[in-house]
């Protein structure tokens, strides 16, 4: 992303998780550089004005909810031609979306790709620890460690405990036990 705008190709691809970052890196970028902001599931309902205006540099975010290949296939085109560049974010990586249209195939091959991997066991303690502290909720290392213990290592996982885990503290309007959080965990594994 800092290398912009010598970066190798003009399209950049970076897949990963849900809420593992991809759109927050993404609307850094737009903002660092007047970027158009435009979600995969819009390209077709107001992007010919895109095609044809002047826009040099977008984002195309949740790739793999595109719903008009044509259309980023021509967005990429008119922007390549301009000498832009283009920001897209996919849960899944190019090679994992199932896309009809051969040319927009070949130009996704082009792309500069990053993966975001699944986090590691400190990143999540800390994901969590900054959410409960938004959530200004007082969860305890150790409740903290018992969970990640127990849950889906993921990002989109912390931000759901640390949610039912606050409606949960509002509610009993006591401390965060390993009790507490047993209890939320389960609660969690049924749905």
């Amino acid at each position: 992303m800092e290398s912009w705008p010598d970066w190798a190709a003009p399209l950049v691809l970076i897949s990963g998780p849900p809420l593992s970052g991809k759109t927050h890196l993404a609307r850094v970028w737009a903002n660092d550089t007047g970027a158009t902001f435009l979600h995969g599931s819009q390209l077709g309902t107001g992007s010919p004005a895109v095609v044809a205006g002047e826009v040099r540099l977008a984002v195309i975010d949740g790739l793999d909810q595109l719903n008009n290949e044509e259309a980023l296939f021509h967005l990429i085109n008119a922007i390549y031609l301009r000498g832009g560049s283009v920001l897209l974010t996919s849960r899944v990586p190019a090679s994992g979306l199932e896309l009809r249209l051969a040319d927009l195939k070949t130009r996704l091959k082009s792309a500069v790709s990053a993966e975001i991997g699944p986090p590691d066991e400190p990143f999540l303690l800390e994901l969590m620890a900054v959410l409960a502290e938004e959530a200004q909720i007082a969860i305890d290392p150790a409740v903290a460690a018992y969970c990640l213990a127990r849950m889906e290592r993921t990002q989109e996982a912390a931000v759901n405990l640390i949610s039912a885990l606050n409606r949960r503290s509002l509610a009993l309007q006591g401390p965060l036990t390993q009790r507490v959080a047993a209890d939320v965990l389960d609660e969690l594994s049924r749905r």
